[in-house]
């Protein structure tokens, strides 16, 4: 996730390479601004917590709301349109999978967009990337 700017605990990243529109995201990182205002942690419903690296390109999904389901990449890997995915053939590569500010990341800047993940997932409980 490309992060634009971080101040004050606020993080601010530009999605681009997951699917058109590009679009930010903006999340308040666990930071006081100030003694006077509680602590407060801004997390949106989307926000991944746990991801698990699944055969066949798939990952097991858990979201901030609960929700949980399946993403599938193996069409999108496999396809001459893959674009930066391609590089996630490297099966070694695909494993090295993290959570950056509730985003599934790889190393290389690669990333998926959140809240289209979670809104298939909720609807569908598989969001199969094409």
């Amino acid at each position: 996730m490309p992060e634009i700017s971080r101040f004050l605990g606020i993080l601010i990243a530009v999605y681009y390479r997951d699917h058109a529109p590009p679009h930010f995201h903006v999340r308040y990182a666990e930071h006081r601004p100030s003694a006077l205002i509680p602590t407060v942690q801004m997390t949106a419903p989307w926000d991944v917590t746990d991801v698990i690296p699944l055969p066949g390109y798939r990952l097991a999904i858990r979201f901030n709301d609960g929700a949980t389901g399946l993403v599938d990449l193996s069409v999108r890997v496999a396809s001459p349109k893959a674009g930066v995915f391609k590089q996630l053939q490297d099966e070694s590569l695909f494993a090295r999978i993290y959570i950056d500010h509730g985003a599934v990341t790889w190393p290389g800047e690669i990333d998926l967009a959140p809240d289209a993940m979670h809104s298939e997932i909720v609807t569908k409980g598989e969001w199969k990337l094409t």
